[in-house]
């Protein structure tokens, strides 16, 4: 299946090798979790995951055609 995947600020230097449209091949039935492994995410990297849009949790099975967006936490006052 097809996603495509957008890596900002911070975490798009973990993930140097996506393609430059973001679009991707997968294995079908993939978690979000499964997936930042597959890319070589480190296990350790504080992320906020949006998929269509919407924060998504690791657990999450991407669909053919989802967006997936990856930026870094933020905190602050």
């Amino acid at each position: 299946m097809i996603i495509t995947i957008k890596a900002l600020a911070t975490v798009r230097k973990y993930l140097m090798d996506l393609p430059p449209d973001g679009r991707l091949e997968v294995p079908e039935e993939i978690s979000i979790e499964d997936l930042l492994e597959y890319l070589g995410a480190p296990s350790d990297l504080a992320m906020v995951i949006l998929v269509n849009g919407r924060p998504t949790p690791e657990a999450h099975q991407l669909r053919d055609g989802d967006t997936v967006v990856l930026f870094p936490s933020l905190e602050g006052g």
